[in-house]
């Protein structure tokens, strides 16, 4: 096997593929999501993914920090090459199928904090006006506002004719784009950096055209409501109390009886 079919590539607990394959351009629609999963964190937890016209969205606030989590459910080594706003988190260039990626361990999951600055660290992703973006720096305002990993099985001795390579969860073919009917307010800002060690290994895609491709677009919760994948807010109905004073004395803070007042408060309404 020819060495420059291999690809240099580091490991943050999964591992990132820096050298570069030719790009294909297939994807059709699918709604699996059997091999890897993509979680958008923000203090530890995982934003709530909405489903609104074949998309994945989250809302992001200005100025919170970001991880992505990814997760391999499946029993092989799998390559994400990963884009933020159209711009592989690797290099920040133009994001593509053959752009750099993490190599996830089978039954494994990393998390990627930020764009990378060197093997040892990376610059946070931290969500931001458009003005702001990242990608609007480097004078890319294209594809603002949307998330991608595009996922590629390992080349193994023995390759079969595979009939599900192509799919793609939450999105169109392309790594980045956003339709400008649905523009999102907000980037991904470059920002502080934070130790992210990685080291290198080997990597040698089974195809030029992932196996999957992910995609998770992000605005405010505002915009949302405005592009229809969030309900607006609406007023409380009117109701008006004729005693609206009326309740009962508040126990204090650390009260003795306050679970003994609430136990007594069950077995009452439930033996009504």
């Amino acid at each position: 096997m020819s060495n420059r079919n291999f690809h240099r590539v580091l490991s943050l607990a999964a591992i990132i593929c820096l050298a570069l394959l030719g790009s294909g351009v297939f994807a059709v629609q699918a709604a699996a999501r059997e091999l890897v999963s993509v979680d958008v964190m923000v203090n530890g937890r995982a934003l709530t993914q909405y489903r609104a016209r074949g998309q994945h969205y989250v809302a992001g606030q200005r100025g919170e920090e970001y991880t992505l989590r990814l997760t391999n459910h499946g029993n092989e080594r799998l390559l994400c090459a990963l884009s933020v706003d159209g711009r592989s988190v690797i290099d920040g260039q133009q994001a593509g199928y053959d752009s750099g990626g993490y190599v996830l361990e089978p039954r494994s999951t990393t998390n990627v904090t930020g764009w990378r600055l060197n093997r040892r660290h990376a610059a946070r992703f931290t969500f931001s006006d458009r003005r702001n973006a990242y990608a609007t720096l480097l004078g890319d305002e294209d594809n603002l506002g949307v998330i991608g990993c595009a996922v590629f099985r390992e080349k193994r001795r023995t390759q079969l004719f595979d009939t599900h390579r192509g799919r793609t969860l939450g999105g169109d073919s392309s790594m980045g784009s956003l339709g400008r009917s649905l523009r999102g307010d907000q980037g991904t800002a470059f920002g502080r950096p934070v130790r992210a060690p990685v080291q290198v290994t080997r990597f040698e895609r089974a195809s030029r055209e992932p196996e999957l491709v992910i995609s998770i677009r992000y605005a405010s919760r505002r915009q949302l409501a405005r592009m229809g994948v969030l309900p607006h807010r609406r007023h409380k109905q009117w109701s008006p109390d004729p005693f609206p004073t009326t309740s009962w004395a508040e126990p204090p803070n650390n009260w003795p009886w306050s679970l003994l007042l609430e136990n007594q408060s069950r077995r009452h309404h439930g033996h009504r």
